[in-house]
């Protein structure tokens, strides 16, 4: 049985051996599976530094975890909330169209999960498409061979594209030094752009859809591009099977420069100028980042969000992602061949950079779970976290190590002071803790952040 539903102080008010003993994945096994995942992490492995055996084994040993992991939170999900339940497991919420059994209209709070049953089915539907373009209420997209040429964003008028967009380009790419840890400043000299050899659109209800392929050298990428009723985002499922050695495969957007970029990093961004003018701002030709790069004015702005990758260019009103590498410089021999499957999304936005984005960027990467079988439970509809300031991100939660209540890691994100409250049900919060989870103080009254700041703190019963 789920702990009682007053609820996850079941989970904590017992000390150490509080949690449930039959869940579908033990903390055990977990830990066990987070500290081999770790070890597929390892330095040489990211790169393409390894001998081919180690990817060999690394990559039957991920297909087990994630499918371990994805039965065993699916399981734990239906326990927990009960079946035909639509779970939200970020610190925003969501109110949206789902597809289950047709379309339905959810509104879940952060971190709660409400029953599908009861959402209203959605059967009038303003997703478009015609022989070059998509469209819905929100947003209009037009292609010219496969290339978008416009995006419109109905609600400002405004132009989203400053010229032809997700362009894709294989590259030749000799690093100056080590072939996998670092390419040349001057790799777009040897650019490929990719044909579009199929194209076509069509409706599936609420979603308006643009099917492509592409090719380039050895490549070929198959997308489905599309936007759902209610959102200007334009999302891009991507399927890559790729082949050929020091070679780069990116793709390419133009769009309004505003003179600097905000690139995503865990628990905040960073800024970097778009330009080349100084030997400084010549040097960032490629930035890390990870959910999202935002180009935006106090009026306007654009984000890239993705799901995946994590280098970028964006100079002179070019963004472009690196999508895929493959060094010759060993010891591994065909470092990102074969097939891939990855997704980004635009998502253009009224104002500068928000919490809306951040939001934006998690649903993309943690999206609703609808859970299957099961009968309802103690926790179904219950928001059990919840934080009163968006900017205020609920990372991550874990049971004590000591067994003495729940570790919350928060953070601001925003560059801007914040403050506010987090609750959890049956919970209070009581002291700030260190990466030791070592007492740092007490909490009283509302939390208070700096810009980008990250606290942990403990809640007990």
């Amino acid at each position: 049985m789920p702990p009682a539903a007053d609820s996850v102080a079941g989970l904590v008010s017992g000390g150490k051996n509080a949690a449930p003993t039959d869940l579908p994945i033990s903390m055990e096994e977990l830990d066990a599976i987070w500290k081999e995942i770790l070890l597929y992490q390892f330095h040489d492995i990211l790169p393409g530094s390894s001998i081919d055996r180690v990817y060999e084994e690394a990559y039957a040993r991920y297909a087990i975890l994630q499918a371990r992991l994805e039965t065993g939170v699916n399981a734990l999900l239906t326990q927990l909330c009960g079946g035909g339940m639509a779970v939200n497991f970020n610190s925003f919420g969501y109110d949206g169209l789902i597809e289950h059994d047709g379309w339905r209209r959810v509104k879940i709070p952060a971190f709660g999960n409400t029953k599908l049953a009861d959402a209203p089915a959605v059967t009038a539907f303003e997703a478009r498409t015609g022989g070059n373009f998509i469209e819905n209420g929100c947003a209009r997209v037009t292609f010219q061979n496969g290339i978008i040429i416009s995006y419109i964003h109905k609600k400002t008028g405004r132009e989203v594209v400053a010229g032809p967009s997700n362009i894709f380009s294989l590259y030749t790419d000799k690093g100056n030094c080590w072939d996998f840890e670092n390419h040349n400043t001057d790799y777009q000299k040897s650019r490929r752009d990719a044909a579009c050899t199929a194209f076509s659109t069509g409706t599936d209800g609420a979603r308006a859809c643009a099917k492509v392929i592409y090719t380039v050298g050895g490549d070929l990428i198959t997308q489905e591009i599309s936007l759902t009723d209610g959102s200007p985002a334009l999302r891009f499922k991507t399927k890559i099977t790729h082949g050929g050695e020091n070679v780069m495969l990116r793709v390419r957007f133009a769009f309004p420069d505003p003179g600097e970029a905000s690139f995503n990093l865990p628990f905040g961004h960073i800024k970097r100028a778009t330009t080349e003018s100084n030997s400084i701002e010549k040097a960032q030709f490629e930035v890390s980042g990870h959910k999202f790069v935002d180009l935006s004015t106090d009026e306007f702005g654009v984000s890239l969000l993705n799901d995946c990758k994590y280098g970028f260019r964006c100079k002179n009103g070019t963004l472009d992602v690196d999508l895929l590498r493959s060094p010759r410089g060993g010891p591994g021999t065909h470092v990102d061949f074969g097939g891939h499957t990855l997704e980004y999304a635009i998502y253009p936005h009224e104002g500068p950079l928000s919490a809306d984005t951040y939001a934006q960027a998690y649903f993309l990467n943690n999206p609703i779970k609808i859970t299957s079988g099961g009968s309802a439970s103690a926790l179904a509809g219950d928001a059990f976290m919840c934080s009163s300031n968006e900017n205020i991100v609920i990372e991550s939660v874990k049971l004590a190590g000591d067994g003495n209540g729940l570790l919350l890691r928060l953070y601001n994100c925003s560059e801007k002071p914040q403050c506010g409250e987090v609750s959890v049900t049956g919970l209070r919060p009581v002291n700030f803790a260190g990466i030791m989870e070592n007492d740092l103080g007490p909490v009283e009254g509302e939390l208070e952040f700096r810009g980008f700041e990250l606290k942990l703190v403990r809640f007990t019963a």
